[in-house]
Parts: structure tokens; C-alpha cells; sequence
């Protein structure tokens, strides 16, 4: 999979999860928006790796992690994320992301309101955690 397909993956999750909220699926809207911000991570992994390299093994593994810690230590982007943090609306937004983890899909009972803070989160025009990854993808 290359990082093109990533970032549509991650483009599309996020449409079909707002798909999902409007006709009342909030849990299901919250796995798959919180999924968009992991292929995000991923798209900026890839575009770490260089054509002809040999690939270091421990960083290849890792990289099929669905932790958002693990893959922004992996995609050189935990120094870049703690500047951003220091600005309170972003590090807000992210604050409530990072809440994500992989095992949300087998959840039933996640709230309106909750999903969309979540999504909101994730897209706000100025502060959105996919507008801030996209600039390094």
C-alpha cells in the first residue's frame, strides 16, 4: 500500500464515518473517524521511506501498530506534535483523538455527543488534527 491510497483511505473513512453520524451510527462513525487519523499517521510513515533503502525491521513492524503514539514516534512527527500542543484549542482537539484505539470497533454504546466532538476534533478548519497531519503527509 502506498501513501497515495493511504491518504484517500484516510479521506474516505472520515467521509463514511460523518455518513455514519448523520444517519444516527455514532459508534461506528467514532471507530471509523478515529481510523481515518491512523491511515493519516500511516501516509506520513511511508513518505519516510526511501526508494531502494533496505527497510529497518523494528520500524517496519512497529509501523503495523494501531497506536497513534507509536506511529507518530515512527513517522518523526512526536517533536513537531508537542510544538503544536502548546497552542491551547489544538492541544485540546488532540487531547480528546488520542482518546481513539482500535478496540472502539467493538463498542456499542458511544454517544451522540461524544462522536461529535470527536469528529469535529478531527476536521476543525483551524485547529483539526487531519488538517495539521496533512501538512506532513
Amino acid at each position: 500500500m502506498n501513501r497515495e491510497i493511504l491518504q484517500k483511505l484516510s479521506e474516505l473513512r472520515l467521509k463514511e464515518g460523518k455518513v455514519l453520524y448523520e444517519n444516527g451510527f455514532y459508534s461506528g462513525s467514532y471507530y471509523l473517524a478515529g481510523f481515518s487519523i491512523e491511515l493519516a499517521l500511516k501516509s506520513c510513515i511511508a513518505k519516510t521511506v526511501k526508494k531502494y533503502d533496505f527497510p529497518d525491521k523494528r520500524k517496519y513492524i512497529d509501523s503495523y501498530t494501531h497506536k497513534y503514539d507509536v506511529l507518530l514516534k515512527i513517522a518523526n512527527l512526536e517533536f513537531l506534535l508537542n510544538e503544536k500542543k502548546k497552542d491551547p484549542l489544538f492541544r485540546e482537539n488532540w487531547d480528546l483523538v488520542n482518546t481513539w484505539e482500535i478496540d472502539s470497533r467493538y463498542t456499542i454504546d458511544i454517544k451522540q455527543d461524544k462522536t461529535k466532538d470527536f469528529i469535529e476534533a478531527i476536521e476543525n478548519k483551524k485547529f483539526g488534527i487531519l488538517k495539521w497531519i496533512k501538512i506532513h503527509w
